[in-house]
């Protein structure tokens, strides 16, 4: 029997072993935290807060009721700023301290990122915290670019990137080993940060290429990206590419079958497909 794999966490050897593993035909995770030269794996980005009221609203409405409810101001109006909102929690706080010990990295990423908004870019940068559910929308959705640094976790950059998306807005990122989620998304890739390549001249050309983005259907794109069916459409896809038919939903635990194997899709604690499928939202989520 042959397998398709949804994974979020998994060590080394593991690892190893699945790549290795000839019954394993393909293997999508989120948190990849290293290149793979392997054509079996593909990563799957982590999404949205859904706990965040704005993400809530979102998660039970369409595309196109986002697109009727929520109107921004077009990017190329917006003045050439890059909004910076990432929280800074120090690693010996309570609350999340263990992951801010563990990347201790990510911490100054957050704080370098901060010292450069409040000095060297001052002039088009604007640090500070920002207003809670639907209202921090609108907060990131008057500037071009979001900078969303990297925080305690290995996640697609930051969440903020996808919130960034949602709001209209560019989102700035630093390059990670699965950041191959964003092809073909209006998205600035940087292999720092802080960075030298962040100035206006770049803002100015960034903001030209990636504006036709939002607009039209290539916005409608774009927000499709942000659903969960678009990502499960890959899997499914996948599935199908790897088998000799379409994946069927069943009332047992999935298996589709041909004339010479089986097939079964579960995820690293053994879910199978169809449970995947029950749980799965409209909205990319984590």
């Amino acid at each position: 029997r042959q397998r398709q794999m949804c994974i979020r966490d998994s060590d080394y050897a593991t690892w190893e072993a699945w790549l290795a593993d000839p019954r394993i035909v393909h293997i999508f995770v989120s948190n990849l935290d290293e290149k793979q030269n392997s054509t079996k794996v593909s990563p799957i980005p982590v999404g949205m807060n859904p706990r965040e009221s704005y993400t809530a609203r979102f998660l039970h409405s369409s595309v196109d009721d986002h697109l009727k409810q929520r109107r921004y101001s077009p990017i190329m109006d917006r003045p050439l700023k890059v909004r910076y909102c990432n929280r800074i929690r120090p690693p010996n706080m309570t609350k999340g301290a263990g992951r801010w010990k563990r990347r201790p990295g990510e911490y100054n990423i957050r704080l370098l990122a901060q010292h450069a908004c409040e000095t060297a870019w001052k002039e088009w940068c604007g640090p500070g915290s920002t207003p809670c559910g639907t209202s921090y929308l609108d907060e990131i959705s008057k500037y071009p670019f979001v900078l969303c640094a990297r925080g305690g976790g290995l996640q697609d950059g930051n969440p903020q990137a996808w919130s960034a998306l949602l709001a209209g807005s560019i989102p700035i990122i630093q390059r990670f080993p699965g950041d191959s989620i964003y092809d073909g998304l209006p998205v600035v890739l940087l292999d720092d940060l802080p960075s030298d390549q962040l100035t206006p001249a770049n803002l100015r050309r960034w903001r030209a290429t990636f504006a036709p983005a939002f607009e039209g259907d290539r916005r409608r794109a774009v927000l499709e990206t942000l659903t969960a069916d678009h990502w499960w459409g890959k899997i499914t896809r996948a599935w199908t590419q790897n088998g000799t038919r379409p994946w069927v939903a069943r009332d047992k635990d999935d298996e589709a079958t041909s004339s010479d194997m089986q097939w079964e899709m579960v995820d690293a604690t053994g879910m199978t497909m169809k449970k995947w499928e029950k749980k799965r939202l409209k909205i990319l989520r984590y």
